[in-house]
């Protein structure tokens, strides 16, 4: 799969923020649930999840991921999610996408040569958003308190990369983020699917820690940080914010 640059301009010099968005915990566990990426999850959650799922997203959503590297549209992020009314709200507009917009986000996804395993949803497109959301919504609600818990996650990233910004280690947390990224001097390189070329240019570069293995609501624990996935770019247009990268144009 083609690689996907950000060009981050000089690292020390790099505007790094860090930002709550629990919506990309609830994608990170659906996707490791379907069968996708492995995103860290514990069995037993991954369980937990699999067993939350309504029916129809159990039947539909599954066939669409393969181990390794599983992009998915735009319109599945939820990364702009940032408290429980928001996420609400995106899967409402998730349901009403139009058929239009599901099909023109999977096909950016994959450069216009879709995997078969993705053509049953091009020939129903709302259902199969209707399912993603229904899944996203039950995972929401079978991780609810583990969730809440996640904002712990969020104040210790934030506490490592402050350090790492004024003592001029930024680049050491950049070479760190996850096994689809990678530091290559000033670029950051992505090879987990098309998202196109961002440059960070003057704005600022917002990083998404994210909570893998949040443990169920039994479980005395906290949520835990993999060590090389804790913390992931993302690209957004917002006046004065790099995210970085995108995997699609639309939306987020």
């Amino acid at each position: 799969m083609a690689e996907s640059r950000v060009r981050l301009g000089p690292v020390d010099r790099l505007k790094v923020e860090v930002a709550y968005r629990p919506g990309t915990t609830l994608v990170s566990l659906l996707v490791d649930a379907l069968g996708g990426r492995p995103q860290g999850v514990l069995p037993h959650v991954r369980r937990t999840v699999r067993a939350g799922l309504p029916r129809d997203a159990a039947q539909l959503l599954p066939p669409l991921f393969v181990p390794g590297v599983s992009p998915i549209p735009d319109w599945l992020s939820m990364d702009a999610a940032g408290s429980d009314q928001e996420i609400r709200e995106a899967l409402a507009r998730m349901r009403d996408l139009s058929a239009d917009t599901v099909l023109a986000g999977i096909d950016f996804t994959f450069g216009g040569r879709i995997p078969d395993r993705w053509e049953p949803a091009l020939r129903d497109p709302r259902r199969y958003a209707v399912a993603f959301a229904d899944a996203l919504d039950a995972v929401r609600t079978t991780c609810a308190p583990a969730l809440r818990r996640t904002r712990a996650v969020y104040e210790r990233e934030a506490e490592r990369v402050g350090i790492a910004s004024v003592t001029g280690q930024i680049g050491v947390v950049l070479s760190q983020l996850n096994g689809l990224w990678r530091l290559d001097g000033d670029d950051l390189v992505y090879n987990g699917g098309r998202i196109g070329d961002h440059a960070v240019g003057d704005r600022r570069f917002l990083l998404v820690p994210r909570c893998p293995a949040p443990t169920p609501p039994s479980s005395a624990s906290t949520p835990r940080t993999a060590s090389r996935s804790a913390t992931r770019p993302e690209v957004w247009r917002s006046p004065g914010t790099c995210r970085s990268p995108r995997r699609s144009p639309v939306t987020r």
